[in-house]
């Protein structure tokens, strides 16, 4: 009669001693994560260690057996592999639960190295498609194989099969996203340094479609130039939760970008967004269709801004008065 309840004692106990347990030591008792186990007793993570066992929340995306073989990582270089590792983990505890929308959370990537934020960490997309979750940097995503395989006191663990690389410099991520023709225009600007050098960055990316009909690959550098920072924001990430109807900003060439959402299409300046949030290390690209005009008004200057040709022809008058005296 009382082994019923001895039972639900012994189920109790063994529950609360799992849920006792801290991220690292979920790891360790997962034999589908003996390489990162082994890992983490390194002294080269010994940083990411201390977050696994501490008391603040984390959501790991676990790289499994199956992620480390697949891969291209060289064990050999601690420094890539942590810097992989640390975009794979999140601040918060994003269980199965909460995973039912889109979010960028902050990752534990800040090297300088593979971020360029002003010393902001990096940011993960955490998405679901249908019933799959994954994470995501825009450009590449790997699914999540099992939600929730270990709840822990100090945070949660997903299993994943493949690395998800940190984001790259803004240049190669346009050419590998497939934008050739704007990777071409910024190259023809003079601007892929410039891109890369910014630590809050927001590009609007016109498709090879639209820059073909607009035949960009016949105009200049001076005509390249303006238009290219025209599709610039420099001193914010705008990712897609930003771009709110009303919301402004302020190109690199100094006019107004806004932002506009009409039947469930998002616009900037009459420009349909559609593609978003494929993230660089310095910021976040979107795809439009479509190219921002350059304002009218960027091209003429009225004789009253430009003391100079004001007076030049007075000068040359009076010169010419002189001479004949």
């Amino acid at each position: 009669m009382y082994f019923p309840k001895l039972l639900s004692l012994v189920l109790s106990v063994s529950t609360l001693g799992v849920l006792s347990q801290n991220l690292l030591e979920a790891i360790q008792g997962d034999a589908s994560l003996k390489t990162l186990s082994s890992l983490l007793n390194d002294p080269n993570y010994v940083k990411l260690k201390e977050k696994l066992t501490g008391t603040e929340k984390f959501t790991i995306f676990a790289p499994t057996e199956a992620a480390f073989s697949n891969s291209k990582l060289d064990l050999n270089q601690p420094k890539v592999v942590l810097a992989h590792l640390q975009y794979h983990t999140v601040y918060g505890d994003f269980n199965s639960q909460t995973l039912t929308t889109k979010y960028f959370p902050f990752t534990l990537l800040n090297d300088a190295a593979y971020v360029n934020q002003n010393g902001d960490v990096q940011v993960l997309v955490l998405g679901k498609n249908n019933s799959q979750s994954y994470i995501s940097q825009g450009l590449d995503s790997t699914n999540v194989t099992k939600l929730d395989a270990h709840k822990a006191t100090n945070g949660v663990v997903h299993l994943v099969d493949a690395f998800l690389p940190p984001p790259k410099a803004p240049a190669e991520v346009i050419r590998e996203s497939g934008f050739e023709k704007m990777a071409d225009a910024v190259e023809r600007a003079a601007l892929v340094n410039t891109m890369n050098d910014l630590n809050r960055l927001t590009i609007f990316a016109p498709t090879n479609e639209v820059l073909i009909r607009e035949d960009f690959e016949s105009k200049t550098r001076p005509q390249l130039s303006p238009i290219v920072k025209n599709h610039v924001i420099t001193d914010d990430i705008v990712l897609s939760q930003k771009l709110q109807d009303g919301a402004k900003y302020s190109s690199a060439l100094g006019y107004s970008l806004v932002i506009k959402v009409t039947n469930g299409t998002t616009y900037v300046n009459d420009c349909p967004i559609i593609r978003t949030d494929i993230l660089t290390n310095n910021g976040v690209l979107h795809i439009i269709d479509g190219v921002i005009a350059v304002p009218q008004s960027f091209y003429s200057v009225a004789p009253r801004q430009n003391p100079i040709a004001l007076w030049a022809p007075i000068v040359l008058l009076m010169l010419a008065v002189n001479a004949n005296l």
